[in-house]
Formats: C-alpha cells, structure tokens, sequence
C-alpha cells in the first residue's frame, strides 16, 4: 500500500477506523501522522481526515451492513460539504478484511 502523504488545501484524506480511535496500522495510522486523526475519536471529521468505522472496539470487522450504514453518513457529510475533496482510501479492504 502506497500512503498518502499530502494533499492540496481544501482535501480530505477518509480512513477505515476502529470504534475505540486507535489509529495504529495502516491508513488510520497514516491518517494521524500526516492528516491530523485523533487518537481516542472513532468517526467522523478529524483535521484533515474523515474516519469512517470499519472494526469495532474489541477489533473485530463490523458487519458489511453497519459499515455501509457509515458510508452513508460519510457521503451526507460530503454532500453537507461541498466545498471540501475527498481523497477515499480503500476503507474496510485493509485490516477490517473485506474486499
């Protein structure tokens, strides 16, 4: 996996996330490191990210149902935001292991 780094003002980098905001692997970790992810919050706008649950607290996979619930409140928040970009990472392909 190549991770993102940068991203022109106004952009958005949008993560697969855990219900307790632990960003320490893959694009949540990237998320922190270059993008401004809160360690502890779980969902929604953080800095320049937008996380969005894929893995419950305990760290095992939502359902593909309540995973595509949170898509959902991610996309109405881009569509809420309009003046915003996102850049979407292959959320719940990773560690949360769907394809």
């Amino acid at each position: 996996m190549t991770n993102i780094t940068k991203l022109p003002e106004g952009h958005y980098f949008v993560f697969g996330s855990n219900e307790a905001g632990r960003h320490g692997k893959g694009a949540a970790l990237c998320a922190k490191r270059h993008f401004g992810a809160i360690y502890g919050q779980w969902g929604g706008e953080q800095g320049m990210s937008y996380a969005i649950a894929t893995k419950e607290k305990s760290l095992r996979s939502l359902p593909l149902d309540k995973i595509a619930e949170n898509v959902r409140i991610f996309l109405q928040h881009a569509i809420n935001h309009p003046h915003k970009q996102f850049a979407v990472s292959r959320v719940g392909c990773g560690l949360a292991g769907y394809r």
